[in-house]
């Protein structure tokens, strides 16, 4: 009899009612009857991107995502790789971790993803790019968990760190980022921005999108400025109920030329 039962009241918890609309008002989430929803999540950190400080890289000097996945391409070719990868993400995180997270008593996760995971490296669309950013969002929100899409990696780098995705450092590899001042990557980033919001509007499990993950390299504030509000009104003309995140976090100089 348990052996019945048991799965009864798995599929059950797995078909909860939808999870209301939430939307910001004053400094509160409320959901459709404008009663307050606090959310208490986690981070997926380096499932859909590498970052070293959360998964070591080994001694070969494999320092952030992009190097893992050049490594693996020169080695087995680009679709060898990507199997390889795909293999990684689809266990590193699991419907059961999705288990423990509701058991934990939490109710949403920050997504954190980056170009690579949607495009290759000259733009392209991948065919399955969406695949696993897809299953998150519908598994979690089964268990009633919402999702925040998070930009961790915007095309040239929206800072010179590897949570980006690739290391952008003259003194690492002669690289800076151009994501501020690159019109085509800012513009491919835009349209990065349109298709996620195409692809989730009306999702209320996709509680917020939040545009750029730590914009520590713009050169001004005037030009974090303009960057975020372009990239919000490219999701506002698509999707006018999303909730909009805009993290403030910058470190430059003032009077340098954005």
């Amino acid at each position: 009899m348990k052996s019945v039962i048991i799965p009864l009241l798995s599929c059950c918890l797995l078909h909860a009612a939808p999870l209301p609309l939430l939307r910001a008002e004053n400094n509160h989430l409320v959901d459709e009857k404008k009663q307050p929803v606090l959310l208490r999540g986690v981070n997926l950190g380096s499932w859909l991107l590498f970052e070293p400080w959360m998964s070591p890289m080994d001694i070969s000097g494999i320092k952030d995502d992009y190097t893992a996945r050049e490594v693996l391409e020169k080695r087995f070719g680009f679709a060898k790789a990507e199997e390889l990868i795909g293999i990684y993400q689809d266990h590193y995180i699991t419907a059961v971790d999705l288990d423990h997270i509701r058991a934990a008593g939490l109710n949403c996760i920050r997504l954190p993803f980056w170009y690579r995971n949607l495009q290759k490296e000259d733009g392209t669309w991948l065919e399955d790019g969406f695949k696993r950013i897809d299953w998150c969002i519908t598994e979690a929100g089964k268990r009633g968990i919402y999702t925040i899409l998070d930009l961790h990696g915007a095309p040239g780098g929206q800072s010179p760190g590897e949570s980006t995705g690739r290391i952008r450092k003259p003194e690492h590899n002669g690289m800076q980022p151009d994501f501020w001042t690159n019109e085509a990557q800012l513009k491919r980033t835009e349209e990065i921005w349109k298709r996620v919001a195409s692809r989730y509007k009306g999702r209320s499990e996709v509680v917020a999108l939040d545009l750029l993950n730590e914009p520590f390299g713009a050169p001004s504030r005037t030009r974090l400025h303009e960057v975020y509000d372009r990239l919000y009104k490219a999701v506002r003309a698509i999707d006018p109920k999303v909730i909009i995140s805009l993290e403030t976090c910058w470190s430059g100089n003032e009077n340098s030329v954005g």
